[in-house]
């Protein structure tokens, strides 16, 4: 059965896969890096945000400001209802 790589098939995946994506991309040193050496009234751009998990870390760690997009409408979505429930 061949799978269709429709929106919200993607965007499952991509829950499903969140935490392995970030560590195989590198995502927690950068992130530290980018805490670190970011002025506290930065606004930081999540360009590629998916559901908003690397946003509200920088969030939880002091980062005044974080807008995310991304291209899929869903993902920015589940990006939000957890920015709204934060």
């Amino acid at each position: 059965m061949k799978t269709k790589w429709t929106e919200p098939t993607v965007s499952h995946l991509f829950d499903a896969y969140d935490d392995r994506v970030e560590n195989l991309l590198g995502y927690r040193p950068l992130i530290a890096d980018l805490i670190r050496t970011a002025p506290a009234e930065a606004t930081v751009l999540d360009y590629g945000c998916g559901g908003g998990k690397v946003s509200r870390r920088l969030l939880h760690a002091g980062v005044s400001k974080v807008e995310g997009v991304d291209i899929s409408p869903i993902m920015v979505a589940k990006a939000q209802s957890h920015s709204d429930s934060s």
